[in-house]
């Protein structure tokens, strides 16, 4: 913890001296706490320039210079994989329409157990450029869209045959340069309870990197969480399977499937002129 704030402060102060730095304590770290909070900086400071505010930037360009170069390295990994197609989302939407493609997402992140995939988290991104410039409804605002995604993952998660009652889907919501990290779990019948777990904040430039400090405890305690789900995942597989060679300790709930309920369709907007044509047509 404390090299994490040391390095945090001479990053601010000496930009253009960091690789030497961050080899020299490759070095002499052997933690793997520690050595993830190296591969956020260099990650950072591979998209951060010197002169650069990202305040002004595209949505697309936020994702993949600011918001990704953060979360990224706590996320993929060799049992973690990033994907922007939510296949929950096209299974639930298939339902009413086969046709039906899935939602987007700026960022997601699912395990992969033979043929299958759980997804674990999922991100919806909103530059600051965005924010500043429009008025959010709360019927178009993000915070609808990612609980969505996370119900439908977590239905897809349990139609799959995960049916431990502690599977916990997680959400990052980015409105601006503000963070909100969410957790969704289904341990009562029909109750999908969507808990705000923490916030932080992204950097808009190399001046005011300490905000990094609470943002890698957040995404620490955010990977922990997915972790133990994936977890969960190949436990539940390994039950469901009645593998006899291995025995597995987590409980599992037979009346998983029974405590879900069915989405509805996403609504479509209808312009007023044609509802107008249609009662007096």
């Amino acid at each position: 913890m404390l090299l994490k704030y040391f390095l945090l402060i001479i990053a601010n102060k000496n930009f253009q001296g960091y690789k030497p730095l961050l080899r020299k304590w490759q070095k002499e770290v052997e933690e793997n706490e520690e050595d993830l909070v190296l591969e956020v900086f260099e990650s950072i400071f591979r998209h951060f320039l010197c002169d650069t505010n990202r305040a002004d930037a595209r949505e697309d360009s936020f994702v993949h210079e600011v918001f990704a170069p953060i979360i990224s390295p706590f996320f993929i990994n060799n049992n973690l994989k990033s994907s922007d197609v939510l296949d929950p989302s096209t299974h639930r939407k298939r339902k009413f329409d086969p046709v039906l493609q899935g939602r987007k997402a700026d960022f997601s992140v699912y395990t992969q157990i033979k043929s299958n995939k759980y997804y674990l988290l999922v991100s919806e991104v909103k530059s600051p450029r965005y924010m500043s410039s429009k008025k959010i409804n709360l019927w178009d605002c993000d915070l609808v869209k990612i609980g969505n995604e996370m119900k439908d993952m977590l239905d897809k998660c349990i139609e799959d045959g995960i049916k431990n009652n502690d599977l916990t889907i997680c959400g990052i919501l980015v409105e601006g340069f503000q963070c909100s990290v969410f957790a969704m779990d289904l341990k009562f019948d029909a109750i999908y309870r969507m808990i705000l777990l923490g916030k932080f904040f992204l950097p808009q430039n190399i001046h005011n990197l300490y905000v990094l400090s609470i943002a890698i405890e957040e995404l620490m305690q955010t990977r922990s969480t997915i972790s133990r789900s994936a977890e969960l995942c190949f436990q539940s597989l390994i039950q469901h399977n009645k593998d006899p060679s291995i025995t597995s300790t987590i409980p599992a709930t037979p009346i998983r499937n029974g405590m879900m309920r069915s989405s509805f369709h996403t609504p479509i907007r209808v312009p007023t002129n044609r509802i107008f044509n249609s009662i007096y047509n």
